[in-house]
């Protein structure tokens, strides 16, 4: 026995955990992502008894370096773990095919009523700005990369899961073609940077990296996992930009998200990220004077899957970034106060059962102790057509199934935001072959939104069995756009749009020409020929003796991922 695999036989027990929790978990008929069978659960390293290192974050680099060849788990049983001494500069940095791990509950409570209860807690540092507390620049868990390689290519296999994260959120980020520093980049942003980050070098590892220094998409790896987990008091600090504020001046991130996941095989399930109690009132300049703003823990992103941190790359929509595949976000829990529950951008993309609560955003409610005024980024003052971002579900891609999420209080006040499930113009991409299918859209104290497209092209799209207090389908403004394969069926809705292209009765023909091939070891590709007036397609597979539905497909779809 060699001697690094002594050392790891000695720090685990035969009580750890060796199973595939995502597959333990989703152990019914609709079954599971088949990639996360990849990761190497039986090679343990339980990091309560592990001892080599004085301080949990020098254990956990410890243990981790011990994983690298080969992959495996590090496995925190119930307890708290403090990494408040975490030194400045870097995370919590997993490498390729190693996968925090922590003790699963007892019971099956659903995440997306936001009830979840862990043993297993993560404390991070904070500090005070403005008569409050803020999280350090580095609170998340993180990627790192391999001596001589690239993010994109070293960092596959990663993830996080039955872990409660106290002011740490998670960030798997892009590779891309990099600028030589923040300060020397061409980017929007590079007029802000303060002095003392104008010398980083991006490489991917930093949230703000991709748009402050990010040239041209790359890659981001494949397979990577944030399940079970919650993310509390996580809003990413901006405190790298002065946009007029001055150098004491702060804000939460207007592009960082709390989850933030990039790459192909992609799996964010069964997650709770919070309501917090730690948003305050502090005196900031801003573009109309000194005034009291709120550092608002609530409006940040939610769970962005790669699309964010894409914005800047040339013409909208251009990034390949926007297409990578297989992703899956089901069953999580956010909650916003402001900006999006949910960007998320792929191709055969399930998005699922999720459930984004919200307090509407208001200018000036009693949030924090005194009145305040509503910025955009800290500094410019909103005003009636400003865009706070306050979105349910901000959308883009291909092949995508949109099933089953609820959500209340879209919009603002100023502000002229508000849709519920959306693919927008700005993304520069057409919507093809989307479902979204019985979602719950509760207005509350916000505005009635649309679940659809906004003056783009489409091809293939299904909107049905839906709620919304809002329009469903497709705003066309522009003339000339296309619109193909569309199919706007027994919604409960304001109105429909454009009312002359909802279904005409006809006799549905089944497709032709159906071939079935494995696609990429883990997924099954199916491929047909449209045939007849049908204006979508049941799509089902057997799972041993059951069969079992997975998905309603617009016409236009000619293929489909499984799991």
């Amino acid at each position: 026995m060699c001697a690094c695999a002594l050392l790891l036989a000695l720090a685990m027990s035969a009580d750890d955990p060796i199973d595939n929790p995502i597959a333990t978990f989703y152990s019914g008929p609709e079954g599971y992502p088949a990639w996360t069978d990849g990761v190497r659960w039986s090679r343990v390293i339980n990091m309560k008894t592990y001892a080599k290192g004085k301080t949990e974050f020098q254990k956990f680099e410890n243990a981790r370096d011990e994983l690298r060849e080969g992959g495996g788990v590090l496995y925190y049983p119930a307890g708290l773990y403090d990494f408040t001494t975490m030194p400045p500069g870097r995370g919590l940095m997993l490498c390729h095919d190693v996968v925090i791990r922590g003790e699963a509950p007892k019971t099956r409570t659903p995440a997306a009523d936001g009830a979840l209860t862990l043993g297993t807690k993560f404390i991070f540092p904070f500090r005070v700005r403005g008569g409050g507390m803020v999280p350090a620049d580095w609170n998340f868990i993180g990627l790192q990369i391999e001596k001589g390689k690239t993010l994109g290519n070293s960092t596959d296999n990663v993830g996080i899961a039955w872990v409660h994260l106290v002011g740490a959120g998670v960030f798997f980020g892009p590779d891309m073609e990099w600028a030589s520093s923040w300060g020397t980049s061409d980017s929007p942003f590079t007029p802000m940077i303060k002095k003392a980050w104008r010398i980083r070098r991006p490489d991917g590892t930093h949230p703000f990296d991709a748009l402050i220094g990010g040239k041209k998409y790359l890659g981001a790896g494949k397979g990577r996992l944030v399940f079970g987990c919650i993310v509390e008091d996580a809003p990413p600090l901006d405190d790298f930009l002065d946009p007029g504020y001055g150098t004491e001046g702060f804000s939460t991130q207007a592009h960082g998200a709390r989850i933030a996941v990039y790459g192909s095989r992609i799996f964010v399930a069964n997650n709770v990220l919070p309501r917090s109690r730690k948003s305050f009132v502090h005196l900031q300049r801003t573009s109309q004077g000194p005034k009291p703003v709120l550092y608002d823990y609530g409006k940040t992103c939610g769970i962005d899957i790669n699309k964010e941190l894409l914005s800047g790359l040339g013409p909208a929509g251009a990034s390949a970034g926007y297409f990578e595949e297989g992703i899956v976000v089901r069953d999580n829990y956010v909650f916003n106060h402001g900006h999006t529950g949910f960007n998320i951008a792929g191709n055969w993309v399930t998005i699922r059962g999720n459930n984004n609560d919200r307090t509407f955003l208001r200018q000036g409610d009693k949030t924090g102790v005194r009145p305040w005024v509503l910025t955009l980024d800290g500094f410019e003052v909103a005003g009636a057509s400003s865009d706070n971002r306050s979105r349910a579900f901000d959308l883009a891609g291909r092949n995508v199934w949109i099933d089953s999420n609820r959500f209340t209080n879209t919009g603002s006040k100023p502000g002229k935001d508000g849709e519920g499930i959306a693919c927008r113009v700005e993304t520069g991409m057409p919507i093809y072959s989307w479902a979204i299918t019985h979602n719950v859209h509760k207005r509350g104290t916000g505005a009635a939104g649309y679940l659809g497209g906004s003056n783009l092209d489409c091809h293939g799209l299904l909107i049905a069995w839906n709620e919304t207090p809002g329009w469903v389908g497709l705003a066309t403004k522009k003339a000339g756009r296309t619109m193909t394969d569309c199919a706007f069926v027994a919604n409960k809705c304001l109105r429909v749009s454009p009312e002359k292209k909802t279904p005409s009765s006809g006799t549905p023909t089944p497709p032709k020409k159906v071939s079935i091939s494995v696609h990429e070891t883990d997924a099954v590709k199916v491929t047909w020929t449209a045939d007849g007036p049908a204006d979508g397609f049941r799509v089902e597979r057997k799972n041993g003796r059951r069969q079992v539905a997975r998905d309603c497909l617009p016409a236009a779809a000619h293929r489909r991922r499984r799991g």
